[in-house]
C-alpha cells in the first residue's frame, strides 16, 4: 500500500470508527430502553430473548455497525502506525497491540450477536435450552470484552508515546482511552465476576466507564482523521 493510499484509507476507517459509536450510545442507551429492555436485567434471558424477538431488525442493525466499527477501527490502527512508525518505532507494537485488542473485542462481540441474533427462535421453541446458552454465551463474551478492553488499553497507551510531538490533543485521548480500557477490565474481571450476573450486573458503574471511553476513543479516532492524516508525507 502507498503513503497515500495509507492515508486515505486510515481517515476513512477512523472517519467511520468516530461515527458509529454515537449511534450505538442512542441506541442501546436510549432507544432500547425506550422499547422496553431494562438494561440492568440485559443478563436475564427470560427478559431480553422476548426483547429481541420483538426487534430482530434493531438488534441485528446494531450488530452490523458493532462488527463495522471494529473493523473500521483495525483498519485505522494499522494505517497509523506505518504512519507514525516512520519517525516512532514503538507505533509499531503500539498497532500491533491495538489490532490484537480488537481482534479479541470482535471475538467476545460475536458471542453476544449468537446470543441476541439466533436465541431469540430457539427461545420460543424451547426456553430453557435457550436462557442456558444465553447465559453461557453472555458469561463468555463479558471475560473476552474484558480482556479486549485490557489490550486495546495497552495499544492505545503506546500510541500516547508515539504521538510525541503531534497534536497534544490527541496524545492526551490515546492516553484517557487507555487508562479508561484497563478501568473497564478491572470492573469487568474483579467486580461484575462476582456478582453471578453475566449480563446487567453494576450497570450503572459499568456504563458510566463504557460512555467515558466511548467518548475518548470516539474523540481519538476523529481527531486523528482530522490531523494525522491530513498531513503530508514526513
Amino acid at each position: 500500500m502507498s503513503f497515500e493510499e495509507n492515508r486515505c484509507a486510515g481517515r476513512a476507517a477512523g472517519l467511520f470508527a468516530a461515527a458509529w459509536p454515537p449511534v450505538f450510545t442512542l441506541l442501546f442507551f436510549v432507544l432500547f430502553p425506550a422499547l422496553g429492555l431494562e438494561l440492568g436485567r440485559l443478563g436475564d434471558p427470560h427478559h431480553a430473548l422476548p426483547f429481541f424477538a420483538e426487534h430482530p431488525g434493531l438488534i441485528r442493525l446494531t450488530g452490523v455497525g458493532n462488527v463495522g466499527m471494529i473493523v473500521t477501527a483495525i483498519v485505522f490502527a494499522t494505517c497509523l502506525a506505518r504512519i507514525l512508525g516512520q519517525r516512532a518505532p514503538v507505533a509499531l507494537l503500539a498497532g500491533l497491540i491495538t489490532v490484537a485488542g480488537w481482534l479479541v473485542y470482535l471475538t467476545g462481540e460475536l458471542c453476544d450477536l449468537a446470543a441476541y441474533v439466533n436465541l431469540p427462535a430457539t427461545y420460543e421453541r424451547d426456553a430453557d435450552v435457550a436462557a442456558q446458552a444465553y447465559v453461557t454465551l453472555q458469561t463468555a463474551g463479558r471475560m473476552i470484552h474484558g480482556w479486549g478492553y485490557a489490550i486495546i488499553g495497552v495499544g492505545l497507551a503506546g500510541f500516547a508515546r508515539a504521538l510525541r510531538g503531534h497534536d497534544s490533543r490527541l496524545r492526551a485521548l490515546a492516553a484517557i482511552g487507555g487508562l479508561l480500557g484497563l478501568a473497564l477490565f478491572g470492573i469487568e474481571y474483579f467486580v461484575i465476576s462476582l456478582s453471578g450476573d453475566a449480563g446487567g450486573a453494576h450497570i450503572t458503574l459499568f456504563a458510566s466507564v463504557l460512555l467515558a471511553n466511548i467518548t475518548a476513543l470516539t474523540s481519538f479516532h476523529w481527531v486523528a482523521s482530522r490531523t494525522v492524516f491530513q498531513r503530508e508525507r514526513p
